[in-house]
């Protein structure tokens, strides 16, 4: 779930909400288009890849072999 709050005049995002999995990724991807002064309109339009899930799985397993 997702809420972003933007000004209704110029379209900059002013603050993000984010909850439910994966949410520390999209918050990230969220401050930098907020550092960046990007407008509700250029964020809504935005294409972004995401890992799959055999890589998360590897990803896990290679941090979990380390600890």
């Amino acid at each position: 779930m997702a809420k972003c709050l933007f000004n209704k005049d110029t379209g900059k995002v002013l603050g993000v909400h984010i909850i439910g999995i994966h949410a520390s990724d999209l918050i990230q991807e969220c401050a930098n288009a907020i550092a960046a002064g990007t407008t509700v309109q250029e964020l809504s339009m935005m294409v972004r890849g995401r890992r799959g899930r055999r890589w998360e799985v590897r990803g896990r397993k290679e941090t979990e072999s380390r600890g």
